[in-house]
């Protein structure tokens, strides 16, 4: 299988939203898929040249921090999570990554500390019952 990634266009919002699974939970996220795009840290993964998911980076306290990492269903756990994972924090220049996901998404934390991120602590009242986890990645520059 081989994963292509290239930066996210409004072209691509309506794809984005389609195989985004929080949107029919949270239809908020069609405006933040928009601000991911516009904003121009939006990436997304094909396989196929099919979308089959997409990540964004943002700020967090002024350090980078990946806001999403979006798989469609059909393609977890096939590495396009990996893929999207490693190109963001190898397209980073700052000395350290951030990012967070739900104490309730095993594959995630999984994914996150097989790449090297860190349990940096967690956050209650994100989520009803469900606590935000956050990360952290230390990365090698010269």
């Amino acid at each position: 299988m081989s994963i292509s990634i290239r930066p996210a266009t409004a072209d691509d919002i309506e794809a984005l939203m389609a195989l985004d699974t929080y949107l029919p939970i949270d239809p908020e996220r069609a405006t933040e898929i928009h601000e991911w795009v516009t904003a121009g840290g939006c990436v997304i993964a094909e396989v196929g040249g099919q979308p089959s998911g997409y990540a964004a980076i943002g700020r967090f306290f002024r350090q980078p921090m990946i806001e999403i990492l979006m798989v469609a269903e059909p393609h977890r756990r096939s590495g396009v999570g990996r893929a999207l994972l490693r190109l963001l924090c190898a397209g980073c220049e700052a000395p350290r990554i951030w990012t967070s996901t739900n104490q309730s998404n095993l594959p995630m934390q999984s994914l996150l500390l097989s790449e090297g991120f860190v349990f940096a602590g967690a956050l209650e009242g994100l989520s009803v019952n469900d606590p935000e986890r956050f990360y952290y990645k230390s990365l090698a520059r010269r």
